[in-house]
């Protein structure tokens, strides 16, 4: 985990995990920021099939955290490509 310094008196942390490695609360704080963010209404089960179901069963997330929850991400899905 690294911690970031905004300056502001708010310290970010930036925490790097699988999803096979993420808390039940993980995903119902990420769950309800894409909701909010998106104005969209997907539950847990959504982002677990989604994230869970790859070529090696997880994903790869960099989670933005400040008074433990989450407020920003990115995602890496791993997947194989087929050109023709």
């Amino acid at each position: 985990m690294f911690t970031l310094d905004s300056g502001k008196s708010k310290m970010i942390n930036l925490l790097i995990k699988t999803s096979d490695d993420l808390r039940e609360r993980d995903w119902d704080s990420y769950t309800n920021a894409f909701n909010t963010v998106f104005e969209k209404n997907y539950d847990i089960n959504f982002f677990k099939q989604k994230y869970n179901n790859t070529i090696d069963e997880r994903s790869y997330h960099a989670l933005l955290i400040h008074n433990n929850e989450i407020i920003g991400s990115c995602t890496a899905i791993a997947v194989l490509l087929s050109y023709q």
